[in-house]
């Protein structure tokens, strides 16, 4: 990863699957015996070398990295990284942000609008809930299945017994070192060490701090640990669930504060603009917690000058780091963390990576699997 240590990554994965190869890009001794690459705002050409790849799999919870590389062939799986421990830092930052604006209208329980209901946003609603606040949620597609597969569900259970941890069946394979393939990881420009192997990442991401830049975090986490990995929100009747275009409509015209989780695809791109604005509720509070490319950045300026939004707070923008003079920075009611919501946990990350790549030997299916058509 040229500008993330990938250290940390490295050495949970030898301490999860020390039988898998790990070799870190552009160091690579045998290009052809890559099978699994690991990505994350990856430099350009980085996969043309890799002819026998079969799996790609993101970082973090977003690919659009992925889906938007020229050079991704059309046969490889993608997958990404998910789990309680990423729901969780994604809670704790959003509660950090609702809980004041909370206290400052005390005789009113807040009205949660959330935009996209994937396993960030069902997690945030199960804290949100027992806390007294209305949710919402909105989905593009009224039959949308909110658990994409109960595997993914069963993952998370892990985390109840401490740390990620591979299932029984592969942790077996990890006494076999005769298993082909391997998983590739970029090279941090502040390190020169070199992991012999084949697993493998790339990121041009800025290195994000242990500190995350929202104090409540560690007290939020331990208040919704359990609900992070009960079953999701999703089995709540407290949770309105809208779709299409009428149904965002009607959750704008409601919701006191509006919560972008989207991911980015082609239908989602540019949604945060001047006519989803138009029909908030007047006052309302926005937080995009999604893409910088979800928001149209002048409209929500406009919106904010009208008084049509009252406030808003970016963890994303469409250019990172956003520069002190640029009008978001500026703006009073504007309020900016520089991609803190949500942080990846190495040893999370390695379990995922190191089961999809014994599930790719063994081809079965992955887990938190991409559609590429959907774009998430």
């Amino acid at each position: 990863m040229p500008t993330r240590d990938p250290q940390p990554l490295q050495r949970a994965l030898r301490q999860l699957a020390p039988d898998i190869p790990v070799s870190i890009w552009p160091e690579l001794a045998d290009p052809a015996a890559i099978r699994l690459a690991v990505l994350w705002q990856q430099p350009a050409d980085c996969l043309a070398e890799l002819s026998n790849l079969r799996v790609v799999h993101s970082f973090g919870a977003g690919v659009e990295h992925i889906l938007n590389d020229p050079q991704l062939p059309a046969t490889v799986e993608i997958a990404r990284v998910s789990g309680p421990r990423l729901a969780a830092s994604m809670t704790g930052y959003l509660l950090e942000q609702v809980i004041p604006l909370q206290a400052a209208r005390p005789k009113h329980a807040l009205s949660i609008g959330l935009l996209g209901y994937g396993q960030l946003a069902q997690a945030a609603a199960s804290a949100f809930i027992p806390r007294g606040y209305k949710v919402m949620a909105w989905r593009r597609k009224k039959n949308q299945d909110t658990h994409k597969n109960q595997d993914t569900h069963n993952f998370l259970q892990q985390e109840k017994s401490g740390h990620p941890q591979l299932s029984n069946d592969q942790n077996k394979k990890n006494m076999d070192t005769h298993n082909p393939g391997a998983i590739s990881m970029g090279k941090s420009q502040d390190s020169h060490n070199l992991l012999a192997g084949k697993v493998k990442t790339f990121t041009t991401e800025k290195p994000v701090e242990e500190k995350s830049g929202h104090p409540q975090l560690v007290r939020q986490i331990k208040s919704i640990d359990t609900h992070v990995t009960s079953p999701c929100a999703a089995d709540h009747d407290e949770v309105q669930i809208f779709s299409g275009a009428s149904g965002l409509a009607r959750m704008l015209s409601l919701a006191d504060v509006l919560i972008c989780l989207l991911p980015l695809t082609r239908q989602t791109r540019d949604i945060l603009n001047a006519g989803l604005f138009a029909q908030c509720r007047p006052g309302s509070y926005l937080i995009n917690v999604g893409r910088g490319a979800h928001l149209i950045e002048d409209d929500l300026l406009n919106a904010l000058d009208s008084g049509q939004l009252s406030g808003a707070c970016l963890d994303v923008t469409r250019t990172e780091p956003l520069p002190d003079e640029h009008p978001l920075a500026r703006h009073p009611k504007i309020k900016l963390t520089h991609h803190t919501a949500s942080l990846t946990d190495p040893l999370e990350a390695a379990a995922v990576i190191a089961e999809n790549y014994r599930r790719m030997q063994a081809g079965r299916a992955l887990r938190y699997a991409v559609d590429r058509e959907a774009g998430y």
